[in-house]
């Protein structure tokens, strides 16, 4: 598992690395380099990363990205689309009446 830092911004952190068995591993990153591989020698794989998992650091530009899954979770892709078709088969109907 590799992680990095995309700026220049030098930063201690917490990385919390959660295993298919439900075991979970916290590492303290000192950010000196521009990145840190992990490697782990388990029968459990890893399922996701977290960096900041207790959320302290305010000084991120983008939350977004500190997290990974390694399986995605294809639920909420799965909703937008129900709400998309819902939206377009309504205005649909809406203009096919109107034109009638």
């Amino acid at each position: 598992m590799w992680i990095n830092r995309k700026g220049d911004f030098v930063f201690p952190i917490d990385i919390e690395v959660t295993f298919d068995n439900g075991e979970r591993i916290r590492e303290r990153w000192d950010a000196q380099d521009r990145w840190v591989r992990y490697v782990y020698e388990k029968k459990a794989k890893v399922a996701s990363v977290v960096i900041d998992p207790d959320h302290k650091i305010n000084l991120d530009r983008d939350n977004f990205n500190n997290s990974k899954l390694v399986k995605g979770n294809g639920s909420p892709a799965h909703k937008l689309v129900n709400y998309w078709t819902f939206l377009t088969q309504f205005v649909a109907q809406c203009l096919a009446g109107w034109m009638v």
